[in-house]
């Protein structure tokens, strides 16, 4: 299960989850808007960072739930305060400023200097602003949020820059007083209570507890392939055809990094059915990964079929491709924009559509047990366990990681969970007999929805080639109209 961790672009405003709550999540993702100091004066830059806080209050206040949004300014040197509802920000350096004000939004009085993250909370019905603590040497003060060696807690995770006064703890413009998040596990002012949902990378070397998840450092905050990148190299290659194992920028990852089926892509890979098949030891898995099933680049079987769908996405349909290549394509955002990202959401919802409406690779539906994969794609007709595991089979095999592609079978209904590139939720997918069905965006009978989804999906594991174990929680799902 691979959770997507996406691709962190110093451009972009990236959307982070907040605070976890029974109704679920907003998710936004709001575009950083990045001017040129060349093209514009000191003073356009200041209207512009104002103009873009303003719209991240925005935004934050109108979603439905708590949520965190993230923004990089331009200006580097720069002083953020909000006093009695109103907003200043000054460029430190040229002492050029702008304002404005939220009296219609309860937003909490506080200042923010320097930090090369500003964070825009809405909490209930409030909302904060603050930015990381210390991170580049800045001198903090005047911040609600207070950090030392001991910190104070109160009832909620922010504690007011007074209150910490008012129990002893160091005085408002003392630099031990951060403008940043606290962290009641470390105890130290430099990591969100909380793993942002794009920092999320289970089972990767780099990451450290926060919140119970395995959350990348803010020096390696993209997850890839099972690591944490950096920014300016944010792919992990598994086997470059050049040096070891490493993250890469885009252009070395597309020269040097084999997409078609590298071995190191499963603990499966080679180690397919026939070992076993038709004997006692069938379904007997190494360590306990399902590789009897989900036959992850199986040769002769799946490969071919890997090589039809990277090529239809890379070539924009053009060779033997299925009925409904264009509307990947499409759909996927490549037809516009070519980016490993839309191209990785090419291949899945390609292999998607193959296995759905297009009729490609299954035809129909049957009742029969499950098989390997090969076998029931040479079989061509099965009931919705066999559609479940091809489609997890196809989606590992073009490089969905095991963390962001599963299949969850039940009593009533099996079907899959996919985590697509540049989202931070799961989508429930379901292909059985040609049909198809993906939360949020087409629709479904209700009682798929209500005895195979909304209930199932929380009850059984989920399993893919390298995984079986619990499924993603309900409010990292987006689930459907009937739940």
């Amino acid at each position: 299960m691979n959770h997507v961790k996406r691709k962190a672009v110093a451009s972009e405003m990236i959307l982070t989850i907040g605070v976890l709550i029974a109704a679920g999540i907003a998710l936004i993702q709001i575009k950083s808007v990045f001017y040129s100091e060349e093209k514009l004066s000191q003073q356009d830059l200041v209207n512009q960072f104002a103009r873009d806080i303003e719209s991240v209050i925005d935004k934050s206040s109108s979603v439905t739930g708590n949520a965190t949004f993230s923004y990089k300014p331009q200006i580097k040197k720069y002083k953020l305060e909000v006093k009695d509802h109103i907003i200043t920000v000054e460029d430190r350096i040229s002492g050029k400023s702008a304002k404005f004000a939220k009296f219609h939004t309860n937003i909490k009085n506080t200042i923010v200097q320097d930090s090369l993250i500003i964070y825009i909370s809405k909490i209930g019905n409030d909302v904060f602003i603050f930015g990381r603590c210390l991170e580049i040497g800045e001198e903090c003060s005047g911040s609600y949020l207070c950090c030392d060696k001991n910190p104070c807690w109160g009832d909620d995770i922010f504690v007011c820059q007074q209150e910490c006064a008012e129990i002893g703890q160091k005085a408002a413009d003392d630099a031990s007083c951060c403008s940043g998040y606290v962290n009641k596990t470390t105890g130290l002012c430099d990591e969100p209570p909380f793993c942002p949902t794009d920092k999320i990378c289970p089972g990767a070397p780099e990451t450290k507890i926060i919140g119970g998840e395995d959350c990348c450092p803010t020096e390696l905050p993209s997850c890839s392939g099972g690591h944490c990148c950096s920014e300016n190299k944010p792919y992990w290659c598994h086997s470059p055809e050049q040096g070891d194992a490493r993250c890469m920028d885009e252009n070395e990852y597309e020269e040097l990094c084999s997409k078609i089926c590298p071995q190191t892509i499963s603990v499966c890979y080679n180690h397919w059915h026939w070992e076993n098949y038709g004997t006692a030891h069938f379904q007997m898995n190494i360590g306990g990964k399902a590789c009897d099933y989900y036959e992850t680049c199986h040769y002769p079987v799946v490969q071919p079929i890997v090589e039809e769908i990277i090529s239809c996405c890379d070539n924009k349909c053009s060779g033997n491709c299925h009925s409904l290549c264009n509307k990947a394509v499409s759909d996927s955002g490549l037809s516009s924009t070519d980016t490993l990202e839309t191209r990785k959401k090419c291949y899945g919802l390609y292999s998607i559509y193959g296995l759905g409406p297009a009729a490609k690779w299954m035809k129909g539906y049957l009742k029969r047990l499950e098989e390997p994969s090969s076998v029931m794609f040479e079989g061509g007709t099965w009931m919705c366990t066999g559609y479940s595991i091809q489609v997890t089979t196809l989606l590992r095999s073009v490089g969905y990681s095991n963390n962001e592609v599963y299949s969850v079978i039940g009593p009533e209904h099996a079907y899959n969970l996919v985590k697509f590139p540049g989202e931070s939720q799961y989508r429930f997918v379901d292909t059985v007999g040609n049909n198809l069905y993906i939360s949020g965006i087409t629709s479904r009978d209700g009682y798929r929805e209500q005895l195979g989804y909304c209930r199932t999906s929380f009850e059984l594991p989920c399993q893919n080639d390298e995984y079986y174990s619990s499924c993603p929680s309900k409010s990292n799902i987006i689930l459907g109209a009937s739940c």
